[in-house]
């Protein structure tokens, strides 16, 4: 990055057009596009749950090639959402993350999971809003917790299927011991 203050400047709410603006610079290889979709993903992550949705569901369908018709309405100024600040302590801690070097797979997930104890003290009732508003929300009240992931079956799935990716994934980063 080439100006943190810049990049922090930037950190916000994306319009469907500058996402799908941002993916096409990152199909060239633009270091430009990937800080665009990591303003919008921080935001969301650490500022405003309730960009979670809008935003990845933007991302995963500009990366897809939908049309703009077919993506949701997106909020069009982050005001209409509501957000925590994201303080000086949060981008200390945020930019000693970026400054590691030599993650893994666990490491990287510590890593960025504490960024949680940075964020805002209101985070916590945001997040919570945005949970009990996401679709589907009020049925997990009614619905069996599922049970765990059978790993013995995953290694039998066909080896082109999400099964198998998933059971690989699992296994190669040393999650299942």
């Amino acid at each position: 990055m080439q100006n943190r203050q810049v990049f922090e400047g930037t950190v916000g709410m994306l319009d469907y057009d500058s996402i799908a603006g941002a993916v096409a610079k990152i199909r060239q290889n633009d270091a430009a596009g990937r800080e665009q979709i990591l303003a919008a993903v921080c935001w969301a992550a650490f500022a405003c749950p309730q960009a979670i949705t809008p935003i990845f569901d933007a991302l995963a369908k500009a990366w897809l090639g939908a049309e703009k018709g077919l993506v949701p309405a997106m909020a069009a100024e982050p005001d209409n959402l509501p957000s925590a600040p994201l303080e000086s302590s949060f981008w200390q801690a945020f930019w000693s993350v970026i400054d590691q070097k030599n993650f893994d797979a666990i490491s990287i997930t510590a890593a960025v999971a504490g960024l949680g104890g940075a964020v805002h003290s209101s985070m916590l009732a945001l997040s919570e809003a945005a949970a009990a508003q996401h679709p589907g929300a009020s049925a997990a009240k009614t619905r069996p917790v599922p049970g765990h992931t059978d790993l013995k079956a995953l290694a039998t799935t066909p080896k082109n299927s999400l099964g198998y990716t998933l059971h690989q994934m699992v296994v190669d980063n040393g999650y299942d011991q």
